[in-house]
């Protein structure tokens, strides 16, 4: 688990009853199982959520274009070519400040 000894156990239990006493030990040891418990609860519930995801398949999931006519699909699936090349043309921008090197 944590990889510790079972003497280490023993002493971390020894030690507890010398700081807290016959009287408050069980009520901290409650404490802790309570602690623990919700701890498993809420582990066990992000379990069930992550499989019920899993479960689910992209065959049940629906595309966008599912609610597309025929023809407003073709429309996403060709793109027009432009009619004429672009033009670059290169412009001077000026600087900001000087730089040291130039």
């Amino acid at each position: 688990m944590l990889d510790i000894a079972w003497s280490e156990y023993l002493f971390i239990a020894i030690l507890a009853l010398v700081l807290l006493g016959p009287n408050e030990l069980p009520v901290v040891l409650k404490t802790i199982g309570r602690w623990v418990g919700k701890a498993r609860q809420m582990s066990a519930a992000f379990q069930e959520q992550i499989s019920q995801l899993e479960e689910t398949t992209t065959s049940e999931l629906t595309s966008p274009l599912d609610s597309l006519d025929s023809a407003e699909e073709e429309s996403f699936k060709t793109y027009p070519l432009p009619s004429q090349p672009a033009k670059i043309s290169s412009t001077k921008l000026p600087k900001a400040y000087p730089l040291p090197w130039a």
